[in-house]
């Protein structure tokens, strides 16, 4: 279990939901969280917009208000005016975010790789989190196999495959009925 004193997240943790994980999986000991107003008010306006981004941020911050029994959970920094929210992808959120962390001496945790590399060239305490992808299958990767050379697909037509080596293939159904 880490000790950390005071922690401040940023956007991309706060979305992932990873400081509440790390709390419950008691990786984090802590005493302080501190969110800036500007992570709230980028929720906020990402949840305005209808994105399901803004939402998930939100609830994560309920589930840290719900675990701080064992922490205190405040709230600083100033709202970010209209224009500093709209130039978010630019970097001044995460600047404002930065700078409550290198203010409070506490830790910034992130999975921005370049907010990360920002706080550190600035010497401020990082803890950085690679984010996590998920790697899916296609659907459309089971009609392949060490034979099939290309994959024929039409509207209201059964898949065909053309399977075999140039100049030694054939087409093959496969499958017996369309789905829908």
């Amino acid at each position: 279990m880490k000790q950390i004193d005071k922690l401040v997240p940023d956007s991309s943790v706060i979305i992932e939901g990873l400081v509440s994980d790390k709390i419950k999986k008691k990786e984090f000991k802590l005493k302080e969280v501190i969110i800036h107003e500007a992570v709230l008010a980028e929720l906020e306006h990402q949840a305005n917009l209808g994105k399901a981004i803004g939402f998930l941020g939100l609830d994560e911050i309920k589930r840290l208000r719900d675990l701080a029994k064992d922490f205190e959970l405040k709230f600083a920094g100033l709202r970010p005016k209209a224009a500093e929210i709209r130039n978010a992808s630019l970097g001044e959120i995460d600047s404002l975010i930065r700078h409550l962390a290198y203010e409070e001496d506490a830790t910034l945790i992130t999975s921005d790789k370049v907010q990360s590399e920002v706080a550190l060239a600035r010497g401020i305490k990082v803890i950085y989190f690679k984010p996590e992808v998920a790697v899916r299958k296609l659907k459309l990767e089971k009609f392949f196999d060490e034979t099939t050379m290309s994959v024929h697909l039409r509207e209201n037509v059964l898949p065909y495959a053309k399977k075999g080596f140039p100049g030694n293939w054939q087409f093959v159904s496969l499958r017996g009925v369309i789905e829908t």
